[in-house]
C-alpha cells in the first residue's frame, strides 16, 4: 500500500474513528511520506562524515554502501548529490 492509498482510505473510514486519532493518523502519514522523499546528505570534509538532512545526524563513510536511510530518523538518502558543507 502506497502513502496515498493509506490517506484515501483514512478518508474512507473518517467517521470509525474518534477524531484526535484521525488527526494523529494524518500527521504521522504526513511525516512519513515526507521522509520517504530522497533528500541529498551533505558532507563534513572537517568531521569526515556526511550529514543527514532531516535530523542532522552524522553519517559514517564507512557504511555508505549499506545505508539508504537515516539510521535514526528513517529519512531516505541520496548519496548521488552528495555535498560538501560550507567553511562558513
Amino acid at each position: 500500500m502506497t502513502y496515498r492509498e493509506a490517506l484515501e482510505l483514512l478518508w474512507k473510514t473518517h467517521g470509525k474513528f474518534s477524531y484526535q486519532d484521525r488527526v494523529n493518523a494524518y500527521h504521522l502519514l504526513d511525516e512519513l511520506s515526507y521522509r520517504a522523499m530522497s533528500k541529498f546528505t551533505v558532507y563534513d570534509k572537517h568531521e569526515h562524515m556526511f550529514i543527514c538532512p532531516n535530523c542532522k545526524s552524522w553519517i559514517s563513510q564507512t557504511i555508505l554502501s549499506d545505508v539508504h536511510f537515516c539510521p535514526l530518523c528513517g529519512q531516505a538518502l541520496d548519496w548521488e548529490g552528495d555535498k560538501e558543507e560550507d567553511d562558513a
